[in-house]
Order: C-alpha cells, then sequence, then structure tokens
C-alpha cells in the first residue's frame, strides 16, 4: 500500500450537516478511499486516501457529482468554494467536460432511443410471433402428453447413430423400471431382449430397414425389473434419413401382449386336449362345412370315424357328404342335416350304413353351427356305434322268447312239483301224526294201568317217550307253517307298527309279571306289507327277547328303528344271553340253536320264519352279540 494523503474540501453552502455526511460516505465508498469525515460545524470534508489507487481530481469530481445529485434533489445548487490546490479551477474544467460529455451522451441517448423504438418494434413483432409458435407448441405437447398418457402403449425413440434411447414413463412402468435405471439398459439393446428372440428381432429390424417391409414389427421377450420375461410387440418406423437414405432416427410404441399370450398359450392348451379327447373318444366324431345348393363337406374327421368305416382320411377330408355316405344312408342324411339347419336345433336318428368294415348301425346326432348374422356355417355330428348292441339285443330277443317258453314249461313243472309237495307235506303230516298218536295214546292207558308196578326210572323213561312224540308233533306242524311261508301270497297294506307291537306284548303280559322287565320303545314310523306276516316276526322277536333275559334280575328290552340307503330298519335289543359271532350266519337256519334246549326251551324254527317272511317283503335280517351280554336282530323293509 502507497502513502496516505489527505484533502480537505469545503463543502460550505450546503444546508444541513447531514448532505455532508452524506457526501463523505458515499466517497468513502471509492477505490482507495480509507476515510471521510466532515467536520463539527459540517463546512469540511476530510478525506484520507491512496494516491496509488485514486487521484485528487477524481475525487473531486465524485464530490462534485454527489453534491450535484444532493443539491439539485433537495435544495439549491451548492456553492463549493476554497479549494485546495486549485480545486475551482479543476472544478471548472470538469464542469465543462461534464457538460460537453453530456452533450454527446444526450445526442447519442436520442439517436440510441430511436434506434430501440425502431428495434422494439421488431421485436414485439418477433415475440409476438414467438409467443404463437410457443401457444402452438404447448398445445402440441399437451395433446401428446395427453395421448401418452391415454394409451397403454409405451413409445420408444432411438438415435440410430449414438444409439441413444428415449423411453416414455409407460414404456418403463410396463417393464418395472424406473426411468433413469431403464435408460441405462436399452442403451445395450441384446440385454434387455430373450436371447431365444434375439435372433428373430435382429433379422425383423434388417429386412424394415432393407426395404423388405413396410413396418418394423416384432414380438419378443423382454426383461422385467424383477428379472421375469414380459411378451411384448414392438412396433417402430423410421421418421429421418441422411443424403443416401440410411435411417438415423426411429420412434415406435411397446404394447404389453402379456394376457394375450396367455389366452393364446390357454387356447392351445385346450386345442390340444381338445384334439387328444377328439382322438381318443370312441364315439364317431364329424365336422362339416356347409356350402351352396345343400352341399356339404367334411373339415375333419376323428380316429373313430376311420376305424369304424375302414375309410382313411384322404377318402373324407374335402370331400362332399355323397362322395363318402352311400345310398340308401345318404338321402335320409341329407334330410336330416336340412331339418337341423332349418330348425337351428340338434337332430338325433338311428341309421344303418354299409362301409369296407361292413354294417355300421349308429345313433347319430347332428348340431349345427351358426354365425353372429344366424347363418348355418358348420355342421357337427357324431354316431354312437351300437352295431354291437343291436346284435347282443337281437340274441337276447330270441334268448327271451326261448326263456319265456321255458318258463312256461318251469312254472308248469312247478306248479305240479308244488301241488305234490302239498301233498306229500300233508301226507307226511297226516301219516306221521297217526303213529305218534298210537305211541302217545298207548303208553298213557300202559301208566294208567301198570304205574304202580313201574320203578322211578322205568317211569322216567316212558316220559321222555312221551315228551319226544310230543315234540315230534310240534316239530311237524313247525315245518308245515314254514313250508306254507311260500306258497301263500302277501296282502300288503299300510301297518301301523307300534300297534302292531303294542299287541304282541299283550300275548306275554301274564309270562312278564313275575318279572323285572323294562321295555323301551322309540317312535316307530309306518311300513308297508302282509300284517299278519309281519305281525309273527315281531312275536317271534319279543318272544326271543322275554325267553333269553329269563336269567337276568332285570331284564331291559329296547325297541328303535332308522332309516338308511332307502330302507327301514327296525331292531330288539335285550341284555339276555347273547350269543358267539362267529355262528352268527347259523342264526336264521332251519333247526339250528345256538343254547342247549335245558337252558333255553324251543325247537329253532322262528329265525328262519323270520328271515323267510323279510326275504319275500324285499329285506334282509342279521344279528349282532355277544355272549352274556345281550344280542340285537335287525331287520329291514323297504321304504314305501
Amino acid at each position: 500500500m502507497g502513502n496516505i494523503k489527505n484533502l480537505t474540501i469545503p463543502v460550505t453552502g450546503l444546508s444541513c450537516s447531514n448532505c455532508a455526511s452524506t457526501i463523505g460516505l458515499n466517497v468513502r465508498k471509492l477505490p482507495g478511499v480509507e476515510d471521510a469525515n466532515v467536520d463539527s460545524a459540517g463546512e469540511k470534508l476530510i478525506l484520507s486516501f491512496d494516491p496509488a489507487m485514486i487521484s485528487e481530481k477524481e475525487i473531486i469530481a465524485c464530490v462534485l457529482r454527489i453534491g450535484y445529485d444532493i443539491a439539485t434533489g433537495e435544495i439549491e445548487l451548492p456553492i463549493i468554494t476554497g479549494l485546495q490546490n486549485n480545486a475551482d479551477t479543476l472544478a471548472l474544467d470538469m464542469r465543462s467536460e461534464l457538460q460537453k460529455a453530456y452533450d454527446e451522451i444526450e445526442l447519442r441517448v436520442k439517436v440510441r432511443t430511436e434506434e430501440l423504438i425502431i428495434a422494439n418494434k421488431s421485436l414485439q413483432e418477433e415475440i409476438t410471433e414467438r409467443k404463437k409458435a410457443e401457444e402452438a407448441l404447448r398445445e402440441s405437447e399437451e395433446q401428446l402428453k395427453f395421448a401418452l398418457n391415454g394409451t397403454n402403449d409405451g413409445i420408444w425413440d432411438v438415435q440410430m447413430e449414438t444409439g441413444a434411447v428415449y423411453l416414455s414413463p409407460r414404456g418403463c412402468e410396463i417393464l418395472g423400471y424406473q426411468p433413469e435405471e431403464l435408460h441405462k439398459i436399452v442403451a445395450q439393446w441384446d440385454q434387455l431382449v430373450n436371447p431365444e428372440d434375439l435372433p428373430a428381432t435382429n433379422t425383423a429390424l434388417t429386412a424394415y430397414l432393407n426395404g423388405d417391409t413396410p413396418l418394423f414389427t416384432i414380438e419378443q421377450r423382454l426383461k422385467t425389473s424383477s428379472g421375469d420375461w414380459k411378451w411384448i410387440l414392438t412396433r417402430g418406423k423410421a421418421v429421418s434419413y441422411d443424403s443416401r437414405g440410411k435411417a438415423l432416427r426411429m420412434v415406435g410404441t411397446h404394447t404389453d401382449i402379456g394376457e394375450r399370450k396367455k389366452a393364446e398359450e390357454a387356447l392351445r392348451e385346450s386345442e390340444r386336449r381338445l384334439s387328444s379327447i377328439y382322438d381318443a373318444v370312441g364315439d364317431v366324431i364329424f365336422h362339416l362345412a356347409v356350402e351352396a345348393d345343400e352341399c356339404y363337406r367334411f373339415v375333419s374327421v376323428n380316429n373313430a370315424f376311420c376305424n369304424a368305416t375302414g375309410l382313411t382320411e384322404k377318402m373324407i377330408i374335402g370331400k362332399l357328404v355323397n362322395e363318402v355316405i352311400p345310398e340308401p344312408s345318404l338321402s335320409i342324411v341329407l334330410g336330416k342335416y336340412k331339418q337341423a339347419i332349418k330348425e337351428n336345433s340338434i337332430i338325433r336318428w338311428e341309421e344303418v350304413t354299409d362301409y369296407p368294415t361292413g354294417r355300421l348301425i349308429g345313433d347319430v346326432s347332428i348340431a349345427p353351427v351358426v354365425n353372429n348374422k344366424g347363418e348355418c356355417t358348420h355342421l357337427v355330428g357324431s354316431v354312437h356305434n351300437i352295431t354291437e348292441l343291436k346284435r347282443i339285443e337281437e340274441k337276447i330277443k330270441k334268448l327271451n322268447e326261448t326263456l319265456e317258453q321255458s318258463v312256461i314249461q318251469r312254472t308248469a313243472q312247478l306248479e305240479i312239483a308244488n301241488k305234490e309237495l302239498e301233498a306229500f307235506s300233508y301226507s307226511v303230516s297226516h301219516d306221521l301224526r297217526a303213529p305218534l298218536r298210537h305211541i302217545s295214546g298207548f303208553i298213557n292207558l300202559f301208566l294208567e294201568h301198570k304205574t304202580s308196578r313201574l320203578t322211578d326210572e322205568e317211569l322216567g323213561y316212558l316220559k321222555i317217550v312221551i315228551n319226544s312224540a310230543n315234540e315230534m308233533g310240534e316239530l311237524i306242524d313247525a315245518l308245515l307253517s314254514f313250508s306254507k311261508l311260500n306258497r301263500a301270497g302277501l296282502r300288503k297294506k299300510p301297518i301301523d307298527t307300534l300297534q302292531i307291537i303294542q299287541r304282541g306284548l299283550k300275548i306275554f303280559e301274564d309270562e312278564m309279571k313275575a318279572r323285572e322287565i323294562k321295555i323301551k320303545i322309540e317312535p316307530l314310523p309306518e311300513t308297508y306289507g302282509d300284517y299278519q306276516l309281519i305281525s309273527q316276526v315281531w312275536i317271534n322277536l319279543l318272544s326271543n327277547a322275554i325267553k333269553y333275559t329269563g336269567k337276568k334280575e332285570k331284564a331291559i328290552i329296547e325297541i328303535g328303528s332308522f332309516v338308511e340307503n332307502n330302507e327301514i330298519t327296525f331292531f330288539v335289543k335285550d341284555n339276555g344271553a347273547g350269543f358267539n359271532m362267529k355262528y352268527a350266519d347259523k342264526l336264521f337256519s332251519v333247526f339250528h340253536r345256538l343254547h342247549k334246549p335245558r337252558d333255553f326251551e324251543g325247537i329253532g324254527i322262528g329265525l328262519a320264519n323270520i328271515n323267510r317272511i323279510v326275504t319275500r317283503h324285499g329285506g334282509h335280517c342279521w344279528a349282532e352279540g355277544e355272549v352274556d351280554k345281550g344280542a340285537t336282530f335287525y331287520f329291514s323293509l323297504p321304504v314305501m
């Protein structure tokens, strides 16, 4: 820094010290001015400055300019006097120079103002035109933005020379990328396209650029942000060329066709399944195209058609019906086709046709296929081969005729056998009863006259003979009753089950009075059958339950039912002697007993009678039991 000099400038003539202070403040801002102060009287401005950076002349000129600005704005023109070092002369020279400069500037301003007016007018016109262009561009961009936002397609723009790529937000969204992320990837296109699709993509692009195709279009798989592949339809067109006709810029669209591809794959899979079914199904299936003049042409047939007829596909596909189906079936077939089209409904009939494989008998159906105009364009038909069924039916018919004659003969034989059996039963009953009566009668006479002469042992033997004769009589009666069950006709009617049980229990009232027996009867449904025979079933079951609980202090008998498999099943359960289940299959046999006669009396015919009665009514019987823990007997009857 140079030597600091001081400069004192009188500033008298200003109306206030504030104005002098204002001058000092502004001068202090000059480069090189170190300090500027006004004396206490406000008449002198004392400056300290570096002469190497600013001269006295420059400082005085500045003071005059600032003082002039203050004076013209606030007070009369100040009189600055007492300038040291020829300050007055310097000021006068500076005023003269300033006036000249001002006049020159004023002239230049005037000229420049005129130039600016002309330029401004031109600029205004240019601004107006630019605003119009900008407005048109804005509207165009708004329309483009609206179009881009309104479409599901992504927009791409490629500079062919540099490889720079633009992809619209929708294009990024389709693949799941952020714009900045995707732009880095698409710069190397082969990283985005599935390697399997890349050759086809390059071939399609080359074909377009060579002018072989009017538009670049390809269906390809592009990689998504998750690493999966998404099917995209890419279409594009060149919009800029160089002087040699080489494409410089291409724009186009990306369309997400993933759902369409899924639908196409589902359709192909459906067609494959349908084709498999079409060829695997046993029935004949054929497809006809409806042509003018009531002509019908084979479009397709399944394997069953060829197998059934002996014809090859070459002999059928593309041929008219009258070239494949012979008379007299042809006339019937054409009439049915015409009827199906006229009535727009499925028509069925039985057809007999001779083919190379032989005579084919089939149940035929034909269905019309109409377009959206209601016109029948195709017919679809099927033939169920009933040739073998017809042969079997014919055999059955002949067998039935033979069987009917056999039944008549067999019925006659059975009637004779039944009559002989009835005569035999009567004869057995009569012939057996006579000797039994003789045995019982003579032993009783013998006992009346010779009892005193016999020992106790001899009397015991004779009583055994009498009891055996009586038991033999009961067996004969039981056999006669059992044989009559099949010969008697059923007289079915509705039966009140509870009433029939209550009547059965009255038979055993005297026997039950001396015992403690608890009988539980659940609500029972009405059934349908022969009243007398069903009554016999219930009486036998109740009799067994009462008999086989005879050794129990507290006997319990439960009667109930349930419905299952369109049958009503009744049961009688007791807590009596029970039985061993390994002999359950013998329970319903004639004269077969699981208990010794000395334990429980009986002849073993009751359950056999129950089984025969229930079987004649279309039901069945069974039992469950455990030794000393009771038994449950079931029988079922069809629901009314």
